[in-house]
């Protein structure tokens, strides 16, 4: 049995030794907290009964924990709120860690080529014109020119960054970023957080991997890093030629489509805008006072749906089926869903405004025909929408019109 991979089965789990202690005794295994830890540590052995346990609970298999640690990383940035506690950080790192892990060595038995050089070095940064452009530095490398990008982590996989999703839930975590093996970038993001959430978080934590900025305080090092993820999103020539150069008034609504052209929320293209000096801080802050009023802080009132997610662990799974060096359980255990039909996964998925955006406008007459003969009734007097909650319980119709 390999301790370290006992002690990785257990944060995974986001279990506590006393937890597993007591989930142990219910079950009538009187096992206590210093027992278990002696088994993490190496200083003993379990019996039998005790690791088929332990399989039982972590939900992992003896392979798994008999099988040599080979990668270590070091975390580098950890982008989430205080809500998160310690022990879900500890577990989102480790459950991160395993699909890092096994994505290398999966790119190690292919003896693929040494990707990690299209990655940036490091560059020093003291300001956020400088982070701005290190953005653009990234982008001139990459050979990705100043439009729109079809996927951020195809982006950062292609040029060698190891990018793993994590079903965390809790909206409380955002992104992590660290050095695997002292070589390979990886950037961890919550695959529950909407796309454009998860674009910028990619970015962000690219940001972290691709400037120095280690004698800033931890505050100063996220706003360099926003800066950059704005700049990597939505670069300068981009913005200035969608919003022009100066203004004096930014409607919302201009930034709907823009949402959908660069999958940037509508907020972060409004910070966008204030820090190429397009508007001024005046502005942007009547512009936040409106998004609060409408109650589009936290959903806005377009989806974005551009973002295609990381696909490099995916595509070495199905390559090691293809070729016999993984059975179909082993790479499930792996990547859960990995061996289901591709057309399967994508099926379900909701036509959002982007499709009828750039669709057939026929197509798309016909869709918004549809969705106003649904609607009728609620337009009529006695309707749904003749009283709003959001505006008190008040009778909309003797009300004055609101800017």
């Amino acid at each position: 049995m390999n301790p370290t991979r006992l002690h990785q089965a257990r944060l995974a789990a986001g279990l506590s030794l006393q937890a597993v202690a007591d989930h142990l005794s219910a079950q009538g295994l009187s096992i206590s907290r210093a027992a278990l830890s002696k088994h993490e540590l190496g200083k003993s052995l379990p019996t039998p009964r005790v690791f088929t346990r332990l399989m039982a609970l972590y939900g992992v298999t003896a392979s798994q924990l008999l099988s040599p640690a080979t990668v270590q990383v070091e975390w580098l940035a950890f982008r989430k709120r205080t809500a998160l506690g310690k022990g879900k950080s500890i577990q989102i790192q480790t459950l991160a860690q395993r699909q890092v892990e096994q994505q290398i060595e999966l790119e190690r038995q292919f003896s693929t080529s040494p990707r990690h050089r299209g990655f940036p070095a490091r560059r020093a940064v003291k300001s956020v014109a400088d982070a701005e452009h290190v953005a653009e530095q990234v982008r001139s490398l990459w050979d990705l020119g100043t439009g729109p990008l079809e996927s951020v982590a195809a982006s950062i996989e292609d040029h060698g960054g190891v990018v793993v999703q994590v079903p965390a839930g809790d909206a409380a975590f955002d992104g992590l970023s660290g050095i695997a093996s002292g070589r390979h970038p990886v950037i961890v993001v919550n695959s529950d957080a909407p796309a454009d959430r998860v674009r910028y978080t990619m970015a962000h934590e690219l940001g972290h991997l691709a400037i120095d900025c280690n004698q800033a305080d931890a505050k100063q090092r996220e706003a360099l890093a926003n800066r950059f993820a704005g700049a990597f999103i939505a670069p300068a020539p981009a913005m200035y030629h969608e919003l022009g150069r100066k203004r004096r008034r930014l409607d919302l609504d201009e930034l709907k489509p823009l949402k959908l052209k660069y999958g940037l929320s509508m907020q972060a293209l409004m910070r966008r805008a204030l820090d190429l000096d397009v508007i001024s801080d005046g502005h942007y802050r009547e512009l936040c006072v409106r998004i609060s009023k409408l109650g589009w802080r936290k959903q806005e009132p377009i989806v974005c749906d551009a973002e295609r997610g990381p696909s490099r662990l995916r595509q070495l799974l199905l390559r090691a089926l293809a070729e016999g060096m993984v059975t179909p359980s082993a790479a499930e255990e792996i990547l859960p869903g990995v061996t289901a039909p591709l057309e399967a996964q994508l099926a379900p998925r909701r036509r959002t405004a982007v499709d009828y955006l750039y669709g057939d406008p026929a197509e798309r007459d016909e869709a918004l025909a549809r969705a106003a003969e649904r609607t009728a009734d609620l337009y009529r007097p006695g309707g749904g929408l003749e009283r709003f909650e959001a505006f008190g319980d008040k009778d909309l119709v003797d009300e004055p019109d609101a800017e």
